[in-house]
C-alpha cells in the first residue's frame, strides 16, 4: 500500500501549488491519523536500594551556594537560566584552594559508589506467576551441576567491548562458558542465556524473568602426578672441624663522590584563563535541569540526580 506521503506527492496541483482534489480514502487516512491519541510512556520506577551516583564537584558547590547566587541577582533576573549563567561564571573564577574540598569529596564519593555497586543486586521486577512447565530448560551438561530452577548467578561476564555476554542457544552458551576460565556458570533470563562469574546459585522469586534457571560449571581439580621414589644415599662421614682463622681487617677505602648540581625546577605551566563548565543546562518537559559530561541530569534546586541521557534519549530515574 502506498504511503500517505507518496499519495500526497502524486496529487495534481495548480500553478500556485494548490491541490485540485484529495481522494476520499486519503482524507479518511489523514483524519484517522490525526485523531489517534498520543500515548504516554509509563514512568520508569527507580529501585530505592540502588546506590546513589556521586555528585560532581561543580554540583556540590552549586548546592551550597545556589541560594546566595539567587539572592545576589536582580528581581527580574533570578530565574534558573540567570542563576545557571551566574553560577558558571563564578565557578570558572574560583581558586583551586576553594575547589579542592569539593573535588576531594567527589573522589571519596566515587569510591563509596563503586564499593556499593559491587554488592548491589537489582530487585527483580514484579511479574505474573510462572509455572515451571511454561518454559523449557536443558539438563546439566556432563560434569556440570543443575539445573537450579528460579535461581541466578551474580555478575555478568563481559566481552572485550565491555558488554555482557548473552547467547540464545544453550549448547553454544555452554561451549563459550567452558572457554572462559573466570566464568562460573550460566543463568537463563527472559532474553537468553547469560554467562555469569558467580559460583553459587541465589534464589529468585517464582516468575522472575531475571533468573529462571542456572547451571554451574564443574569445579576444577588439580591432579598431582606420582613421583618416582628417590634412592636413599649413604650418609657421608662428617669432616673434622677446621680451625677458623682470624678475619683480616679490611682496609678502609675512601670513595670520592662528585656532588651533583641540583637540576633547575621546571617552570610551571601557565594556567588556562577559561575552564570549561562541567555541566550544561537542558530543558526537559518545560523545566530547566543541569546535565554533566556523562549525560547525568540533576535537579537545579536540590542538585539531586533525576535521570540520564542514554543514546541521546532522556531516561528518568
Amino acid at each position: 500500500m502506498m504511503s500517505i506521503a507518496n499519495q500526497l506527492s502524486n496529487l495534481e496541483t495548480t500553478e500556485d501549488g494548490t491541490m485540485v482534489l484529495v481522494p476520499t480514502e486519503l482524507m479518511d487516512s489523514l483524519r484517522s491519523l490525526l485523531s489517534k491519541p498520543r500515548g504516554r510512556k509509563a514512568k520508569k520506577t527507580t529501585d530505592p536500594l540502588k546506590p546513589k551516583r556521586p555528585m560532581n564537584p561543580y554540583m556540590r558547590w552549586l548546592k551550597e551556594n545556589r541560594s546566595t547566587i539567587k539572592e545576589s541577582l536582580p528581581e527580574d533576573a533570578n530565574g534558573p537560566t540567570h542563576v545557571s549563567k551566574e553560577a558558571g561564571s563564578q565557578w570558572n573564577l574560583i581558586d583551586e584552594d576553594v575547589r579542592k574540598p569539593f573535588e576531594e569529596a567527589y573522589e571519596a564519593d566515587k569510591v563509596r559508589y563503586a564499593e556499593e555497586m559491587e554488592s548491589y543486586a537489582p530487585q527483580p521486577a514484579a511479574t505474573e506467576d510462572y509455572d515451571v512447565t511454561k518454559f523449557d530448560f536443558a539438563d546439566a551438561p556432563i560434569d556440570w551441576n543443575g539445573p537450579f530452577v528460579w535461581t541466578f548467578l551474580t555478575k555478568c561476564v563481559k566481552d572485550d567491548d565491555g558488554k555482557a555476554i548473552k547467547i540464545q542457544d544453550f549448547d553454544e552458551a555452554v561451549s563459550k562458558a567452558n572457554e572462559i576460565e573466570e566464568c562460573g556458570g550460566i543463568t537463563k533470563t527472559s532474553t537468553g542465556y547469560s554467562l555469569r562469574h558467580g559460583t553459587k546459585a541465589k534464589s529468585n522469586p517464582v516468575g522472575s524473568r531475571s533468573g529462571m534457571v542456572s547451571w554451574l560449571k564443574p569445579s576444577t581439580k588439580k591432579v598431582l602426578e606420582k613421583k618416582e621414589p628417590v634412592e636413599k644415599k649413604e650418609p657421608v662421614a662428617k669432616k673434622e672441624p677446621v680451625e677458623k682463622k682470624e678475619p683480616v681487617a679490611k682496609k678502609e677505602t675512601k670513595k670520592s663522590f662528585k656532588k651533583k648540581e641540583p637540576e633547575p625546577e621546571p617552570e610551571p605551566e601557565p594556567e588556562s584563563e577559561d575552564e570549561e563548565l562541567d555541566v550544561e543546562e537542558v530543558e526537559i518537559d518545560g523545566k530547566q535541569y543541569y546535565k554533566d559530561e556523562k549525560g547525568i541530569v540533576y535537579d537545579q534546586e536540590s542538585g539531586d540526580e533525576v535521570g540520564a541521557f542514554v543514546d541521546g534519549k532522556y531516561v528518568a530515574n
